[in-house]
């Protein structure tokens, strides 16, 4: 990687690497002493939390202001970007979110999504909850959907500038207009590397990258690049350990050799794969699977990501592998995509809210990398497997005051999600006469002009029983600033939305 970047054959993605800090809170609503399986809970709390739809919206009022400010003008006025999301329910709603906020400014940056099959939605706060989505269905052109496999063309015509991906696109996608890349999902391992090298391809007008990452820290990713970096070699790896992880995993009676081999009929011998066909070749698979009581559950997902794992290694550094294992890996590979984006805990259901949020901008960094060459990489060997004990459980009410205390301990009332609302119901109660009017009759950036003391004012109702948020208004020009924005931005969309007569 160093050499090829020296040498000007690809790009180096981390010179402009901005990373973020979300803070939030969340509230017990019902206040019961409701026991739960601590591990489940955890994982569906912090669903809960990435998923909500407060928290996309604020992600991407920050994504378009970067692309359309800083990003767009780059390649003669056609760079583009990538929005990389953890599933695809979050990719349908990051979709929804920029074009929502798209359609707000009366931008024209346009949108697309990619992501496979059919997504239902699931988050409880969601709008749009129980709704189903697929690609095509969502990307349109002039009123008819986008096949799938015209969407790489479709991206790269100038009029496009984001593409949002779950899992679709992060490897093997040669855009070279792709200037920036915003990240909203843990990265690890190779998968960094393969995901961020989306941006490394060079382009004769193309003189900077950008990242904005929302959940990886820049260590984080200097580390996973290191190994790629300079020149390493793996220790020899035993090739024993796939056919024993294979076995283990065909132990559990969930995957049968006749539902691989019609996979692998429709995987490697049709031209042009179809999801529905690979996803009814797993069907039987996927339920059986969730068939299985939690605990098993867990040890067969253990086992099919460990499968998956070796062998994906394994592939690259050992000449010839089984015909059989080869089919295996393509199946398990997306019985696991299909397994993983099961609702967590089976469905488990936390009845909770969220009531204060922060999204902070840490740093830009230049992630450097070292000079040196990098010492022998770790080998597969043993059997990588541990012992599961006892499931610990929990009461709701504990783990979510655990949950506030690591990611929303600092927050003050400043961050509360409806002290805004409130101030903007207060300045429309108050002062409806004067901007509906104004509303009617400008255009949005007219309409915000010199409205800060319309918040400032607004915010004094607010300040009797949110110190901090009044504070925040008063002293905080950046709070003051966003503020505004915001509520004049709900504002004049609810009054051009209503006639002067229904108000």
């Amino acid at each position: 990687m160093r050499q090829a970047i020296e040498e000007d054959f690809i790009e180096d993605v981390l010179r402009n690497y901005t990373t973020y800090e979300e803070m939030l809170r969340l509230e017990d609503q019902a206040q019961r002493q409701v026991e739960l399986p601590k591990g489940k809970a955890s994982s569906a709390l912090s669903r809960f939390a990435k998923f909500h739809p407060y928290l996309k919206a604020q992600k991407a009022v920050v994504v378009l202001d970067h692309y359309e400010r800083i990003v767009r003008a780059h390649v003669g006025g056609q760079a583009k970007a990538m929005v990389v999301t953890a599933s695809r329910e979050e990719a349908v709603q990051w979709k929804r979110a920029l074009d929502k906020e798209i359609a707000k400014r009366r931008s024209d940056t346009k949108t697309l999504v990619a992501f496979s099959g059919e997504v239902t939605i699931t988050h409880p706060e969601a709008d749009n909850l129980g709704e189903e989505y697929t690609e095509p269905q969502m990307n349109t052109v002039d009123g008819r959907s986008l096949p799938e496999k015209q969407l790489p063309d479709e991206f790269d015509k100038p009029a496009y500038g984001l593409l949002v991906v779950a899992e679709k696109y992060q490897t093997g996608f040669d855009q070279p207009k792709l200037v920036a890349m915003y990240v909203d999902k843990t990265l690890t391992g190779v998968n960094t590397v393969q995901t961020l090298s989306r941006l490394n391809r060079t382009h004769p007008l193309k003189t900077e990258t950008f990242v904005l990452d929302f959940v990886n820290d820049a260590e984080h990713i200097r580390k996973d690049f290191e190994p790629f970096y300079g020149r390493t070699e793996a220790t020899p790896t035993d090739i024993d350990v796939l056919f024993d992880a294979e076995k283990k995993l065909l132990s559990h009676g969930v995957i049968y050799p006749a539902e691989v081999d019609a996979f692998a009929v429709a995987w490697f011998v049709v031209s042009e794969p179809d999801h529905s066909a690979l996803s009814g070749r797993t069907q039987g698979a996927f339920d059986r699977a969730t068939d299985l009581a939690d605990e098993k559950l867990d040890e067969f997902r253990d086992d099919l990501d460990r499968f998956v794992r070796f062998y994906s290694f394994l592939s690259q550094v050992v000449p010839y592998l089984t015909e059989s294992s080869e089919k295996l890996y393509a199946f398990s590979r997306f019985l696991a995509l299909r397994l993983r984006e099961r609702r967590v805990g089976g469905g488990l259901s936390v009845d909770v809210s969220l009531t204060h949020y922060r999204l902070t901008e840490v740093a830009t960094h230049t992630i450097k990398l070292g000079d040196e060459e990098v010492g022998p990489g770790s080998a597969i060997g043993g059997d990588g497997t541990g012992r599961r004990g006892d499931i610990p459980v929990t009461l709701l009410g504990e783990l979510v005051e655990l949950f506030n205390q690591r990611f929303g301990e600092s927050l003050t009332d400043a961050d509360a999600v409806h002290p805004a609302q409130a101030l903007i119901d207060h300045i429309d109660r108050e002062q409806s006469g004067t901007l509906r009017p104004q509303a009617a009759s400008n255009d949005f950036d007219d309409f915000l002009r010199g409205k800060e003391p319309f918040v400032i004012d607004g915010a004094l109702d607010a300040g009797k029983v949110s110190a901090d948020f009044f504070r925040g208004v008063l002293d905080d020009e950046d709070f003051r600033r966003r503020t505004t924005y915001l509520a004049m931005r709900v504002l004049y969309d609810r009054y051009r939305d209503a006639p002067v007569a229904d108000h």
